[in-house]
């Protein structure tokens, strides 16, 4: 009894390490940042010179490189690990249908000087089938690290050129390096009361997820006591003497 119990604990263990694997697999490839949706509801066509139409929805801006089709984008903006570089974003599509397109995809336009000249484009005409988006980079702000995400709620269907997919539903899942670049990054050496909150007053108006702003890991700065003697400042930056807050340049 005991050795054929053994034998069924084994191979339930053999059974079991496929499955480890496959999750641990799946877990390397990155944390999802963000669920959304797009409403179809919100679609809608503007004509472009001629008979030529371009999608529309509420909430997007059209950034397509100039040759490509004409697409609306979603610009978010992420709160990642201040210590953590991105080292890739992509846009999982969960849920997604067709839709009759009523007329040709418009070709996004080259940009145009105010005397009419165009300006110069370097890339050729981008003519391969549009992802659902990408990452448009990260920049550090106050000690925050923000990445730029863009995401296209449509895009023209492969295999049918009267018809455009819908992306109804979709994840932002980000692969994160082994650490970040911090060469130009200041970073607070002074304690400065409300400065932090005033901060997350501002990232929870502009983030997509908010939820990451409550703990980040970020420099606050060291205390320093206030001199006595009032306003005492030292002639070069430093954590000694009266905090500055504004600091006037000025020839007068």
């Amino acid at each position: 009894m005991r050795a054929a119990l053994l034998r069924f604990s084994f191979a339930l263990l053999v059974a079991l390490i496929p499955v480890l694997t496959m999750t641990t697999a799946v877990a390397a490839d990155g944390v999802v940042l963000h669920e959304g949706r797009f409403d179809v509801r919100d679609l809608g066509w503007e004509t472009v010179g001629g008979d030529a139409l371009r999608p529309t929805l509420a909430g997007t801006r059209h950034l397509a490189l100039p040759g490509a089709p004409d697409l609306p984008a979603a610009e978010l903006l992420f709160l990642v690990p201040a210590d953590r570089s991105v080292a890739a974003v992509t846009i999982e599509p969960l849920a997604v249908h067709r839709e009759r397109a009523p007329g040709p995809l418009a070709a996004a336009p080259v940009a145009v000087f105010d005397s009419g000249e165009a300006a110069p484009w370097p890339g050729p005409a981008a003519k391969a089938l549009p992802s659902w988006g990408e990452g448009r980079g990260t920049h550090v702000w106050r000690g925050y690290r923000l990445l730029a995400v863009h995401v296209r709620p449509v895009r023209p269907a492969a295999d049918d050129p009267a018809a455009v997919e819908f992306l109804d539903a979709y994840a932002v899942r980000v692969t994160y390096g082994a650490g970040a670049d911090d060469a130009g990054m200041a970073r607070r050496l002074r304690y400065v009361p409300g400065e932090r909150e005033r901060n997350e007053q501002l990232l929870v108006a502009t983030v997509t997820n908010p939820e990451a702003i409550a703990g980040y890991a970020r420099d606050a700065g060291a205390v320093v006591e206030t001199p006595e003697k009032g306003f005492i400042p030292t002639p070069l930056p430093s954590l000694e003497g009266s905090a500055v807050r504004y600091l006037i340049i000025t020839n007068q």
